[in-house]
């Protein structure tokens, strides 16, 4: 009986298989995959940042469209991080010195594990340091600094952010320090701002208050502190998602250093 059930079975392939059509080809198979977007994020209220935040409590809006987050994580990840620093005359060697030192004491700071870069500008925009885990090499560098010329900030921030990579393995950032005044880019205020709205590196900028020139006077009183304040620099820093603050003095300037860095690691 069972050579029988046998005997059958190979009859009843051989009939299919007589039936195929000739040359028929393999079956195709259409592989879908979903495209996964990350949102570099940083919540605050009153200057603090805001912890335990899910995804039900974000909506993004694409086109005009809600749609819902997916998952919110929070990584302590490396950063990668090029300082973009003014190095121009309009800051006069006290504010040269003041930049210099705040900058330096934001290395300490920084994990081994985090990569830093430096690149300077007056006219010229200068690449000194490609990022790196070697923290020394800036700091020598930016010791070396001396202020000349007008200033390109436009030109030096498109040049930094092309220095850092956004990847899920680090968190990208460029910080710009400077008087806020630009002289001499060959970038316009529009073609800065557009450009830092799709290079999806974050972008922070502090800026530098400077004092005029003593005036001749018997006065003993010192001049006020200007604030150039810059909205061309606003609106390119905040196309990136970052923010720009403003520091007066030497305190300030180095708690701003510690406050960015601080929100880059709460992102």
């Amino acid at each position: 009986m069972a050579s029988r059930h046998r005997a059958l079975i190979a009859v009843a392939v051989a009939v299919w298989l007589s039936m195929a059509p000739t040359g028929a080809q393999p079956e195709q198979v259409f592989r879908a995959s979903v495209e996964t977007v990350v949102l570099d994020v940083a919540v605050s209220r009153g200057g603090a940042p805001v912890r335990g935040l899910t995804a039900k409590h974000f909506t993004i809006i694409d086109n005009g469209i809600p749609r819902p987050a997916e998952v919110v994580f929070h990584d302590s990840v490396p950063l990668s991080l090029v300082l973009c620093v003014d190095t121009s005359s309009s800051l006069g060697p006290d504010g040269m010195q003041r930049l210099r030192e705040a900058a330096d004491g934001l290395l300490p700071s920084l994990r081994p594990e985090d990569h830093v870069g430096l690149v300077t500008f007056a006219e010229a925009v200068d690449v000194r340091v490609q990022p790196t885990t070697r923290h020394d090499e800036v700091r020598a560098a930016l010791r070396a600094l001396s202020p000349q010329g007008p200033t390109a900030w436009r030109d030096a921030l498109f040049v930094a952010a092309q220095l850092v990579e956004p990847t899920r393995s680090t968190r990208s950032v460029v910080l710009l320090l400077t008087d806020g005044s630009d002289t001499s880019s060959w970038m316009s205020a529009s073609q800065i701002e557009d450009a830092m709205g799709r290079v999806g590196v974050v972008i922070h900028g502090i800026e530098v208050e400077t004092r005029p020139a003593q005036p001749i006077s018997t006065s003993n009183l010192a001049p006020p502190v200007i604030a150039r304040g810059s909205p061309t620099l606003r609106r390119a820093v905040e196309a990136s998602g970052g923010r720009v603050w403003s520091a007066a003095s030497d305190r300030e300037l180095r708690r701003l250093f510690l406050q960015v860095l601080q929100e880059l690691r709460d992102r």
